[in-house]
């Protein structure tokens, strides 16, 4: 039981022994009261402080997370900022290989088409660099090769060429042979060019050791060439 309940018990006793006035239950009861808010004003104040010591850290521990909190806004916006400029340098790249990828598409279909003519000039050049239009196809003929040569020293009287050439070989138009009185069939020949000391042994005298030499040589580059042909293909 407490303080104020053992005064209020004893008035009660005290009032059912000997009757009093109003006044004096006021002076008793005012006298109680005193004796209660002395009492609790101690622990009034104590409450008080420790309220506002409370308050006090809530306004402190909110101080530091509004602090954070501009930090965290601050950092996210420069986030932001990094993420929208790695998307306008993944965009740029992005189209930069798109560019790039056609380039090379292009170049692709440029060196496919030049391979092509480089090999179609290739073959030309190895089988008709001269056409003989003419020989009638009942010429009995042993060795085509001498035959055109004894032309080009008969026709071209050798002005033409100042150079050494050896016909490398001949062949006729890959056709069926013509019916009677019908034009004849063209003749191909692959000429081999011999310069430099090759021409000044030629007009030494030796001809013939060097065109056994010169064929050596072409049958080398034109395999060589085929090799190379064969890899890129």
């Amino acid at each position: 039981m407490g303080k104020t309940d053992k005064l209020q018990t004893k008035l009660q006793f005290e009032a059912q022994k000997t009757p009093r006035s109003k006044d004096w239950r006021r002076e008793e009861l005012g006298a109680v009261l005193e004796d209660q808010e002395s009492d609790a004003e101690p622990e009034l104040h104590h409450i008080l402080a420790t309220m506002e010591s409370s308050l006090a850290t809530i306004n402190g521990k909110i101080d530091s997370l509004s602090y954070r909190m501009d930090r965290m806004t601050e950092r996210l916006d420069n986030q932001v900022e990094l993420v929208d400029e790695a998307e306008r340098r993944i965009s740029a790249v992005e189209d930069k290989c798109n560019n790039v990828s056609q380039a090379q598409t292009q170049a692709d279909r440029t060196v496919a088409a030049l391979r092509a003519k480089v090999e179609d000039l290739e073959a030309r050049s190895r089988r008709s660099n001269i056409r003989v239009v003419g020989i009638t196809e009942s010429t009995a003929i042993d060795n085509m090769e001498l035959f055109v040569e004894g032309l080009r020293i008969r026709l071209l009287d050798g002005r033409l060429f100042q150079t050494f050439f050896v016909v490398k070989r001949t062949h006729c138009s890959l056709t069926s042979k013509p019916p009677p009185g019908s034009p004849p069939r063209q003749v191909y020949c692959c000429f081999c060019f011999v310069g430099g000391d090759f021409e000044d042994m030629a007009v030494g005298g030796e001809p013939a050791a060097v065109a056994q030499h010169a064929l050596k040589e072409e049958e080398k580059a034109i395999a060589m060439e085929e090799q190379e042909l064969r890899h890129w293909k």
